[in-house]
């Protein structure tokens, strides 16, 4: 999906969301086999395809319009345009994994390379202890602890495990394990001392868990929630489409446009 400028004014470069090099800003839903649901959004749902013609497999995510169209996010070409990209940045960057984000970027301050760090923490975390750094339900208190409180550490980890959590998960990104010499102190770090980066980045150390994916198409490790659904029945066709609806007209300058009950 690629959204492009309306017909009715002169395409520009600013117009257009830049998908790189492998973009195909004219490919339809009839050129792809949809397989299985495999991800679940806000707004829609990932789909595992396959394209017909080269027969490379895909994720593909489909938003459906009465969805985005009953929660007001859009309302003109250009707020379309504005959500696209928003949607693209969240699905290539997961930024909207609150859980994981930094205090300086709930704070709305300048950011840097840290937030990756404050990121690896946080899955680090998550690893260890099952759940995220100061995970609650309530975003609110998640926010206020990840701002303000803390860190909870509890026992039954390495000396090492802990001192890598609190350099990582540090509030003051000044003062987080990385500002300084970035990824080499972490590489130093004493949790890693029994790695052999040199074997790492040559990829001379087999894995601890081989998942023995048989294909492009497994989807035997995907959770049976997502891949239990059927495709929707409206993914896969190009029906008539008719500008003059008012729903329609807020999706103008899209390459493909479905009906109202269909998906972008």
């Amino acid at each position: 999906l690629q959204q492009r400028s309306p017909p009715s004014s002169p395409s520009s470069p600013h117009n257009d969301v830049n998908l790189g090099p492998s973009a195909n800003p004219n490919a339809r839903p009839t050129d792809f086999d949809f397989l299985a649901v495999i991800g679940k959004g806000t707004f829609g749902k990932v789909l595992l395809a396959k394209h017909k013609a080269d027969s490379k497999f895909y994720a593909v995510k489909v938003l459906q319009k009465k969805i985005i169209l009953k929660k007001k996010e859009v309302g003109s070409a250009v707020m379309v345009s504005m959500f696209l990209k928003f949607l693209l940045f969240y699905f290539l960057l997961c930024l909207m994994c609150l859980k994981y984000l930094a205090p300086e970027i709930l704070r709305k301050e300048a950011y840097d390379r840290t937030v990756d760090w404050w990121c690896l923490g946080a899955v680090l975390y998550e690893m260890l202890f099952s759940l995220p750094p100061f995970y609650s339900r309530d975003v609110a208190e998640m926010y206020d602890g990840i701002l303000h409180k803390p860190l909870p550490l509890p026992p039954g980890k390495s000396e090492a495990a802990s001192s890598l959590l609190i350099g990582l998960l540090q509030k003051d990104q000044h003062r987080r394990l990385g500002a300084i010499a970035d990824f080499l102190e972490i590489k130093n770090h004493t949790f890693f001392s029994p790695i052999n980066w040199d074997d790492l980045y040559h990829k001379r150390i087999a894995p601890p868990y081989n998942p023995n994916v048989r294909g492009p198409a497994d989807t035997q490790h995907i959770d049976p929630e997502f891949t239990r659904e059927m495709v929707p029945n409206s993914v896969g066709r190009t029906p008539e489409f008719n500008p003059g609806t008012s729903s329609s007209n807020a999706f103008n300058g899209f390459s493909f446009v479905g009906t109202e009950d269909g998906f972008l």
